[in-house]
């Protein structure tokens, strides 16, 4: 009799931002895994931890957050698939970020600029933040990406709002990850 192996291939992390309340990562599915091991190392350490194990059922997403970071630490992460005899190798460097909190919408005015029409939101910059995505939503529909950039600017103005339809803003920091 032989011995019966399979390989299974690392997952690649897809992303892996600052997010509400914590470091969210994402990551894709490989064939074989029964489920993912999501593994941090925080800088200045050699030891990497285990977080948690996820399965890979179908319904369940690939999409972890990590609420347990502090504001400032570079983290390290990566993922390996999982059987229960096998496990995927770890990548020799994983998806770096240090974790910078959203900020908080300090003001809201409306304005207008060469006869455009607009609203201007505003909050207090973040320490180790190199840009700010701002969301907007419209009352009944899911949150829409409107401006995207490393601008290190604590303000936005958007110029797509419409008379009579209100509108709710959520801002999210930006730092430095690989």
């Amino acid at each position: 009799k032989g011995l019966s192996c399979m390989y299974i291939a690392k997952p690649v992390i897809t992303e892996c931002v600052n997010a509400a309340g914590g470091v969210q990562i994402k990551w894709n599915e490989t064939k074989g895994a029964e489920f993912y091991n999501i593994m941090r190392r925080v800088e200045g350490e050699t030891k990497c931890e285990k977080l948690v194990s996820r399965s890979s059922d179908p319904e369940l997403k690939r999409i972890y957050t990590d609420t347990t970071v502090e504001e400032g630490k570079e983290y390290e992460y990566d993922v390996l698939s999982a059987t229960d005899i096998f496990v995927s190798d770890s990548a020799e460097t994983g998806s770096k970020i240090i974790y910078v909190p959203a900020p908080r919408i300090n003001s809201r005015v409306n304005i207008i600029v060469d006869g455009l029409n607009g609203i201007e939101i505003k909050w207090n910059p973040v320490q180790n933040a190199v840009g700010y995505t701002v969301y907007r939503m419209e009352s009944g529909t899911d949150a829409q990406l409107i401006e995207y950039g490393y601008a290190p600017e604590a303000s936005f103005v958007d110029f797509t709002v419409k008379p009579g339809v209100s509108y709710t803003y959520s801002v999210q920091a930006h730092a430095v990850y690989s």
